[in-house]
This record gives C-alpha cells, sequence and structure tokens, in this order.
C-alpha cells in the first residue's frame, strides 16, 4: 500500500519562489509505486492538486487557482476539497517540508505539524528557531565552541547610530538576521556604505547582524541527513562564481540554479580542511538533533585557513541532494531516507509520558475560601 507524503512548499517569506522549484523536484523525485504524493501550497490559503506539479502554473496563478481544492489540517491528516461539506479526509504518512524562510523555515510550520501529529522531513520547532536567526546561530555555536566570525547587532531603529564597534573593522558584511538566499545583504566600506547596506537589510528584517567580511576567502558547503542510526555526511563542494559574496541571482537564476551553479564538487581542497567540515557538520547536525537534510555553509580564511561556520540551512534548496551524489544518494534515496527517518522520530517521540497524574485539580479553587 502506497504512503501519503505531503509535499509543503510557498508560504510568506521572500524565498517562496525557490521553494517552488525545491518541491517541484522533490516531487519529481519520489517514488510513485511507494508514495501518494500530495502537494500543499500555502499562499493566502492552503492549496493542492495536479496543476501545482507545473511551474508554469506559478507565472498567472490565478489562472489555475479555481481549479484547486483547499487544505486544512486534522489529526493525522489534511482536508482536501472545495468546499467544508464535501472535504476528503486524507491520512499523512509524513510532510516533506520544502519551505524556505519565514514561517516554513522558523519552526513555526514545524510546530503546526507537531500540533496535528504529522511526522515531517526537517529539524524539530528548537533547532529550526535557532539557525533561521543568524544571531542565536552565532550565540548558540560560540557556547559549544565553534568557530564563528565576529559580529554584531543593529536594530532597525538604530541605524543612525551604526558604527564599526570592538575590533571589528571595515569591511563589513550586512545581513538581515532571518533571511536566506543572499536577499538583503550589502558589503560596507565605510560608514556611508554601512548605514546605507542596514537601511536595505532593515527592508526585510528588524534585526540585522554585522560580521566582519573576509576578504580573502572561499566557500565551502557540506551537508548531512540522518537514517535514524547513523548520521550520514556529504562530500564538499567549493562554490567558484563569485566575489564579494554569493547573490541570489548566482544562486538561483545563472545556468540552471544551485545545481547548475559554477563549482568544484567535489571540492578541490586538503584532505585537513575535508575532514574539519566534514566533522564540524556531523557535529552540529548531531549536537542539535537534527534530522532532515540539512546544507552548512563554511568560510575559510585564505591568509591564515581558519575556519568559520556562516550559516545552517535546515530546509536547503533543492535540499541539498546533489551534495550526496559522491556517497551514491540520489534525490529519489533522499526522500526515502528523511520519510523513513521522520516516521520513526514521531513513533519514538509517541511512547514518551505526556500525561502526569496528579491531585491539583482535586482543590478547591472557587474562591471562596480565599486559597487553593
Amino acid at each position: 500500500m502506497k504512503k501519503n507524503i505531503l509535499v509543503i512548499f510557498g508560504g510568506k517569506s521572500c524565498e517562496h519562489d525557490i521553494s517552488i522549484i525545491t518541491a517541484l523536484q522533490a516531487m519529481r523525485a519520489a517514488n510513485e509505486d511507494k508514495y501518494e504524493v500530495f502537494p500543499l501550497y500555502i499562499r493566502k490559503k492552503m492549496y493542492s492538486g495536479g496543476a501545482l506539479r507545473d511551474l508554469s502554473a506559478y507565472a498567472d496563478f490565478s489562472r489555475i487557482e479555481s481549479s484547486l481544492k483547499t487544505v486544512e489540517f486534522f489529526d493525522g491528516g489534511i482536508l482536501v476539497g472545495r468546499s467544508r461539506a464535501f472535504k476528503k479526509r486524507v491520512f499523512i504518512d509524513a510532510a516533506v517540508v520544502c519551505c524556505h524562510g519565514g514561517i516554513g523555515e522558523n519552526g513555526g510550520l514545524q510546530g503546526l505539524l507537531e500540533f496535528y501529529n504529522i511526522p515531517y522531513t526537517s529539524p524539530g520547532v528548537s533547532a529550526s528557531a535557532v539557525f533561521m536567526d543568524k544571531v542565536l546561530t552565532k550565540e548558540v555555536l560560540k557556547a559549544k565552541n565553534l568557530p564563528v566570525l565576529p559580529y554584531f547587532t543593529v536594530k532597525d531603529t538604530d541605524i543612525e547610530n551604526a558604527r564599526a564597534r570592538g575590533d571589528l573593522t571595515y569591511p563589513l558584511i550586512v545581513k538581515p538576521a532571518s533571511l536566506g538566499s543572499s536577499i538583503g545583504i550589502g558589503v560596507a566600506h565605510n560608514i556611508d556604505e554601512l548605514k546605507t547596506a542596514c537601511v536595505v537589510a532593515a527592508e526585510f528584517d528588524s534585526k540585522i547582524i554585522v560580521e566582519k567580511a573576509l576578504t580573502d576567502f572561499f566557500e565551502i558547503n557540506c551537508a548531512a541527513l540522518s537514517d535514524g542510526k547513523n548520521i550520514i555526511v556529504s562530500e564538499c563542494e567549493k562554490p567558484v562564481s563569485w566575489e564579494e559574496f554569493l547573490s541570489f541571482d548566482e544562486k538561483y537564476c545563472v545556468g540552471g540554479g544551485m545545481r547548475g551553479l559554477k563549482r568544484e564538487y567535489p571540492a578541490d581542497i586538503p584532505e585537513n580542511l575535508r575532514k574539519a567540515v566534514r566533522n564540524f557538520t556531523r557535529t552540529v547536525y548531531a549536537h542539535f538533533g537534527m534530522k532532515g537534510s540539512v546544507r552548512i555553509d563554511f568560510l575559510v580564511d585564505g591568509t591564515d585557513g581558519g575556519v568559520y561556520i556562516n550559516e545552517i540551512n535546515t530546509v536547503p534548496g533543492s535540499l541539498a541532494y546533489y551534495l550526496f551524489a559522491e556517497n551514491g544518494i540520489t534525490f529519489r534515496d533522499l526522500i526515502d531516507i528523511t520519510v523513513e527517518t521522520a516516521k520513526r522520530e514521531k513513533a519514538r517521540a509517541d511512547k514518551k509520558q505526556y500525561i502526569y497524574d496528579s491531585k491539583v485539580l482535586d482543590g478547591d479553587f472557587s474562591g471562596k475560601t480565599g486559597k487553593a
């Protein structure tokens, strides 16, 4: 009997369109002999329907909207139909989370799925929330003695007072704290550029992170996923088509997106650097109890060889399937592994005790005696 999987994408996010691409890839990769795939597209409402499998449908969504069914959640599944009276109940074995940014990646969606008892293929609520926020990410990584670049924060209400602080000198890199895909990022070489970059970043977030900008460096990316017993760490890749930072257009709009990005894979780097990056990836994934496919982006200082964790992507573009080629894992395999792991983790969690019998409610709470 086929398993019902829910591929969730879209949502209120600047990375909405990238999420659509990831979801289409995931739906095409899913084994049709194993799964009944239900797309769930989050726009103003939640929609499902076969038309959502075609990229051209999103160019003019109003053209297909009336043909789609709306979706509601119930305990263990979804209700699908055009009216509340004629909604079909579908029990869901696992949700494949393809949302990038916004509530789809920051723990909000994960909390909703937990509330409705649906297993899902991304890290849990706390890890999603922490690693969506670049400031919190640095704070928790520093607490575990993991390497991050020096930084400070600027509030959107205090941009006029923004300035280089402490040992941080120009150039500086400026980012919205809770955004991905290089949106809203700028590099500042003086105070005027710093304030301008903060104004741009503040269009997307109320909290801005300002970091030391390396001038002689390169990026290394590495991913990990769990099969429920072992953590599988990918080979490293090295993007090579960018200068000060990898832009949104370079990531997604040139040569077929992330898959077509000019890169070295496996990365042509010294073995000691490869081991360090892969060990850091495994450590972060294990320590923070990750699940699903997670990509970690590193910066390597070309001057002194220092390695820094730059960003942790809990729902990476294309679910980072392309990084597991050297492991012999295809996108289809990745779907299988993450779906089965999500189901096992949910079954394990369900065995925990969530009810504690107490005598608290035996007391008098009427207020007549003035005490419980």
